[in-house]
C-alpha cells in the first residue's frame, strides 16, 4: 500500500493526490471517532448480558434468538440461529441476515422454549411483550407469530436491552 500511494504520488497531479489522502484520512478519523468508542464496549456489553441473563436462560432447553453469541455463553441450552449462519435450514429461507421469514412452524419443530430478542435502541417494552418495538424485522416477526404461546420472563437492563421471553407452561405442557 505504502508502494502505491508513493508511485501515485509521483505521477499523480499533486491536488488529486492531497484529495485521495484527505478522504483516506475522513474514513479513518470518522472510524475513529464515531464507531471506535461503541466497538470497544461490545465486549463489556456482552460480558455484562451473559452475567445478567445466565440464571434466566439456565432454565431453557432450546432457545432462539439472532444473536448467538453471547447466549450460548450464557447457556447450555441447544440455541437455534434466527439468523441462519449456523443453520443451512434456516440460511435458506426467504430474508436476509436479520430479517428471516421464519415460520411459526420452525419454533415448534425445533422444540423451542425460549426467545431471546432485542428491544430496538431507545425502545420500551409495549404493553404487551410482542408490541414492543425490536431491533431487527426478524425479531419483530418472532415477537407476532408467538405472541399468544410466550409470556415476558424477564428484560435485561443494560445498554443492549433484550427481552426474554418463555413458551407459556400451558402450550409447553401440550407439546
Amino acid at each position: 500500500m505504502v508502494l502505491a500511494a508513493a508511485y501515485l504520488l509521483e505521477v499523480s497531479d499533486p491536488r488529486a493526490s492531497a484529495a485521495r489522502h484527505a478522504l483516506a484520512l475522513a474514513g479513518q478519523l470518522f472510524a475513529m471517532i464515531k464507531v471506535g468508542p461503541v466497538a470497544a464496549q461490545v465486549g463489556q456489553d456482552r460480558m455484562a448480558l451473559i452475567g445478567e441473563l445466565t440464571s434466566t436462560l439456565g432454565e431453557s432447553r432450546v432457545v432462539a434468538s439472532l444473536d448467538i453469541g453471547w447466549v450460548g455463553a450464557a447457556t447450555g441450552a441447544t440455541v437455534v440461529d434466527l439468523a441462519g449462519v449456523t443453520d443451512p435450514a434456516i440460511a435458506a429461507l426467504p430474508g436476509g441476515h436479520t430479517s428471516k421469514q421464519i415460520p411459526a412452524t420452525l419454533l415448534d419443530t425445533r422444540g423451542v422454549d425460549t426467545l431471546v430478542l432485542l428491544l430496538a435502541d431507545g425502545a420500551e417494552v409495549g404493553s404487551a411483550w410482542y408490541e414492543s418495538h425490536f431491533a431487527r424485522r426478524v425479531e419483530q416477526r418472532v415477537a407476532m407469530i408467538t405472541r399468544d404461546e410466550y409470556q415476558l420472563a424477564t428484560v435485561s437492563q443494560g445498554r443492549l436491552r433484550y427481552l426474554v421471553v418463555r413458551r407459556t407452561p400451558t402450550r409447553q405442557a401440550a407439546r
